[in-house]
This record gives structure tokens, sequence and C-alpha cells, in this order.
């Protein structure tokens, strides 16, 4: 493969070859595109060389996560977790979903929040308003509606 820069410099050859005075309009003119296209193919080349070593660094990258992979993973199968996990899913009993009070996002977690005994708030992710606190005031509010609930529907 021919590099660019001996492409340019045949080029400048040919150009000093026609024998035009420098001091001529034309002379200039082949003098400044020479120039350009001189430092074109430098930059060029220097970026060439520049994603070679991205390439280089990157393949690097790629095997090292392939090697920690390896050996986070060693044994397990992706396939049969992904079978196990989804065969008890339950959306409906799995997940809490609430509405955020300051954007009005839907936010969703995990109703194991729901009987943690520690105090665990979980924050809209979209303005980092506190949308849950899994205290007590929660669980006497959740009884109340309930007890509510379960009038409202025997009349």
């Amino acid at each position: 493969m021919v590099d660019i820069r001996q492409k340019v410099s045949f080029l400048k050859g040919l150009i000093e070859g026609l024998d035009i005075k420098k001091d001529s309009k034309e002379g200039r003119v082949f003098e400044v595109i020479t120039e350009i296209l001189v430092d074109m193919a430098e930059d060029i080349h220097e970026l060439q060389v520049a994603q070679g070593e991205m390439e280089e660094y990157l393949d690097d990258i790629d095997e090292d996560l392939y090697k920690l992979e390896d050996e986070v993973y060693e044994g397990h199968n992706c396939d049969d977790y992904e079978d196990d996990e989804n065969e008890d899913f339950d959306p409906d009993e799995d997940y809490v979903e609430v509405v955020c009070p300051d954007c009005g996002d839907t936010v969703c977690f995990e109703a194991d929040i729901l009987d943690d005994e520690d105090l665990i708030e979980v924050t809209c992710p979209n303005c980092d308003a506190v949308v849950f606190i899994n205290d007590e005031e929660y669980t006497e509010q959740g009884a109340k509606k309930e007890d509510k609930e379960d009038n409202n529907e025997d009349l």
C-alpha cells in the first residue's frame, strides 16, 4: 500500500518538473497547494497511527474483559439462570409502583422493600424526590387503606 505522503511527494516532484517559475501566479498557486497537501498527508498519517494504537488498546481491553468474565461467571450458564429467575416472576406481586409527587413519573421498586426492617428511601430517578420510605408510618397507613378498602367492598 502506497502511503499518501509518498503520493504527495510524487505529485510535488511532477509539479517541479513542469518548470513553472515560483515567482509567477501559477507557481505560487502550485506551491501553496503542495504545502497544503503535505500538511494534510502528515495529519492523515498521524490519525492513522493514533487509530492503530486505539485499535490495539481496545483489543487489549476486550481480551481483559473476556478473561474477567471467564473468572467471574465460571461454570454459570446465563440461559439457565434467566429461565429459573423468570419462572417465579410475577410483576404484580414482585414490584410496587408509586407516582412521584414532584414530577409525576411512575417509579417501580421491588416489593421486598416493604417488609425490610432497615429504613429504606426510594427516590425518583428523574427528579431525586423521595417517593417512598419503608417506616412504621407506611405500614400503619397501608393497613388503614386495606381496612377501608375491605369495608367499602362489603357495602
